[in-house]
Parts: structure tokens; sequence; C-alpha cells
């Protein structure tokens, strides 16, 4: 079923609503989304655990990420169709770019950040690095991050980008 007749606001509004009754049975009794002042106050009952993480991050609007979450999902889908269409199932690429990296000019340097704790394996990055020996290729791993690298530490994910902008700046 497709949800036929609702819109991807009613349609996401309801799965917030179903995950929720999921999570906590006896709250369900009675409920309806205008229980609700807006959509961010569900999703901040779903995953509290979003509001703590970014919490820091975000001092004037504390809303700002269960906001940015609700407008992501009641969009047309085109980062999850796109990683649909690029991968074979499993994260795993249909075509990988470790295959292909000799088409990438020579002399253009390479940047990789990998979170320690994430499921992306940086061996491949060390691959490219040897693939491309004499370029200029960096591997970063990231000690106190999982696969969302610029959330888990922000401050050094910055400066690992910075770094990287600096170098192509130096060569350009």
């Amino acid at each position: 079923m497709s949800g036929i007749g609702l819109s991807r606001r009613e349609r996401f509004s309801g799965l917030l609503v179903s995950r929720w009754c999921c999570c906590s049975l006896e709250t369900c009794r009675g409920l309806s989304e205008s229980r609700f002042t807006n959509i961010s106050s569900l999703i901040n009952k779903i995953r509290p655990d979003l509001q703590k993480k970014f919490s820091g991050r975000m001092p004037t609007d504390p809303d700002a990420i269960s906001n940015y979450i609700y407008h992501c999902n009641v969009q047309n889908p085109s980062g999850e169709v796109a990683f649909k269409t690029l991968h074979a199932g499993l994260g795993f690429a249909k075509r990988p770019m470790l295959d292909r990296i000799g088409q990438i000019q020579r002399g253009l340097p390479i940047s990789m950040v990998y979170g320690a704790q994430s499921w992306m394996d940086p061996s491949i990055g060390y691959s490219v690095q040897d693939a491309r020996e004499g370029e200029h290729v960096t591997v970063e791993l990231i000690l106190r991050a999982g696969h969302h690298v610029y959330a888990d530490d922000p401050d050094r994910f910055n400066t690992v980008v910075n770094a990287a902008c600096s170098t192509f700046e130096d060569i350009s």
C-alpha cells in the first residue's frame, strides 16, 4: 500500500506515530497527531538521543535537528534514489571507485575521511594510496567518530576538511 490519497507529510506523520506506538504502547491510548504541537516534538519523543547528541551544537534552536530530519523526510527522496542506483546491496558499490582510481587526473590530491567506529572499511583508502604511489593521497581516521564523522566529531572533521582544501589550493 502506498498511501494513496495521502500527502508525503501525512504519510511521514503516520510513520512517526506508528513508530512511537511501537516504542511505547501505553502512550498510544487516545493518541492523535493533534496532541503534538508540531512534528518536531514527535521526532524528539521517538529519538531523544538525537536531541542530546546535538544540543551543544544548536544552542539557539533546540528543534533544529528534528526539523531537519522532518524536512529531509517529507521531500522527494533524491539522495536515497541515488544511493539505491549506485549500490549493489548492503552498501556495496555497483562500480567501485577503486577499480577506476587510475582515471582520476594525476597530481590531483585525494583525501578520504573515515570514522574509527564506522562500518566503512578504511583499507580502501589505503589501497588508493598504494595505487597512486607518489601522489598526494591522505587517509584520515577520526577516532571519536562513527559513520557520520561530520556529526560525531565536527571540530576534527572541519580541521581535516580545511587541511584538504588547503592542500588543493597549494597545488592550484
